[in-house]
């Protein structure tokens, strides 16, 4: 399991923030990466260094970790920095790290350190730095997603790589109230009744919600637990004084 320590906080100037447009589809990431057991990974450390605020683009962050890599003798025909990323791609990209966030991609590599044959292995270990773009929004940070799902308990919605963002109905605009979809077997259609007017939720536009929590729930040990996992999920809000909801509703 990997162990994170040492936070520390550090300004850092980034190009540009990320084109969400070019972002992989990670619909739900179904592996933590405490529960990799072929990673290897003895320690991490990371600095949570700083997100793209000044581009409104806060729900990204860089972070640095160190990790000690194995390289398998079949890469070592590849350039050293090339060998490298991919497997750190495979390792970290599409996983979500414990109480860290989703990775998106390898940043960048810093550097690249060792190159030992320990004995009884036919393969140089490395230590590498480097950096990962990671994905976590933070608590009170106002966001705009599309409508997934909407049952009894609540709304799901989806960023289009990420769908575990769950809206519960404690949450949800008071007075609100959820009617049968006819449209749709099993799901129900939410409305907010505000000054005697009807506001419906429909999932024809983007909804705007407020994060409540971010959770890293533990792997179910319930054999009877058909629901898949998520190892990260974005609880929402839509309690407010204006401003969240459907974006029709306040234009």
């Amino acid at each position: 399991m990997a162990e994170f320590r040492n936070h520390i906080f550090r300004p850092l100037q980034l190009p540009s923030p990320p084109d969400l447009t070019t972002l992989p589809k990670i619909v739900r990431p179904l592996i933590a990466l405490e529960s990799v057991k072929d990673s290897k990974v003895s320690s991490l450390i990371y600095w949570n260094l700083r997100s793209w605020s000044s581009k409104g683009v806060n729900m990204f962050n860089l972070t640095k970790l160190e990790h000690t890599l194995r390289l398998q003798p079949h890469l070592l025909s590849l350039p050293l920095n090339e060998a490298v990323k991919g497997e750190l791609e495979g390792l970290f990209v599409d996983k979500v790290i414990a109480s860290l966030g989703l990775c998106i991609s390898v940043y960048d590599i810093e550097s690249i350190d060792g190159g030992f044959i320990f004995a009884n292995e036919g393969a140089p270990t490395y230590t590498v730095k480097f950096r990962l773009i990671i994905f976590r929004p933070f608590v009170g940070e106002v966001i705009s997603a599309r409508l997934k799902e909407s049952n009894a308990d609540g709304l799901r919605l989806s960023l289009g790589f990420f769908d575990d963002i769950y809206i519960p109905e404690l949450l949800m605009p008071d007075p609100s109230h959820a009617e049968p979809d006819s449209d749709n077997k099993g799901q129900v259609k939410w409305t907010w009744l505000f000054n005697d007017e009807k506001y419906l939720i429909d999932g024809y536009d983007e909804i705007r919600f407020r994060v409540q929590n971010v959770k890293f729930p533990e792997i179910s040990k319930e054999e009877k637990d058909l629901k898949p996992f998520a190892p990260m999920e974005i609880i929402g809000s839509l309690v407010s004084d204006g401003g969240l909801g459907p974006i029709s509703w306040w234009v």
